[in-house]
């Protein structure tokens, strides 16, 4: 493909390790870098991105779960910074992944759509979503779950 073109692709998780069910990864931010330039935009309900900048080479890719719904992951550096899933240099046209279920970004992607699909009930239904910038920290190893919010306690 010759000149800028605008990077575009379908982020997919697998539902899990023993169902390869294939679901896209909702309202998640898709980043395109190269060199000083980058470029971002969220995946629609179906998984599927275009970027907003044209690029005329091969640009590093990562997914940086800020959801379009107006919540967070973190998980890499805990509550130090949101979950960012590296998913390397490819095609200036575009990307297209699949993550699978042993993949550390698998959590993430698995309660990204969690939360997605919640706010959308939320809308759709009239119930009251959580608070604006909600953040999830999924932590290492850990299999069970709270939502701590310490700064909405009375």
């Amino acid at each position: 493909m010759r000149g800028k073109v605008y990077p575009k692709g379908t982020i997919s998780v697998y539902r899990d390790k023993d169902d390869l069910t294939v679901l896209p990864v909702k309202g998640v931010k898709v980043r395109c870098r190269r060199f000083v330039k980058y470029s971002t935009t969220y995946t629609d309900e179906y998984g599927y991105y275009v970027m907003d900048s044209k690029f005329n080479g091969e640009p590093h890719y990562s997914l940086v779960f800020d959801n379009c719904k107006d919540f967070d992951i973190w998980g890499n550096w805990g509550p130090i910074a949101r979950a960012n899933h590296k998913m390397g240099k490819a095609s200036k046209a575009g990307l297209t992944d699949t993550i699978l279920a042993d993949s550390k970004a698998w959590k993430w992607a698995v309660i990204n759509n969690a939360g997605y699909d919640y706010y959308t009930m939320c809308e759709q239904t009239g119930i009251s979503k959580p608070h604006s910038k909600t953040k999830i920290l999924v932590m290492k190893g850990m299999e069970n779950s709270s939502a701590g919010m310490y700064r909405r306690i009375n």
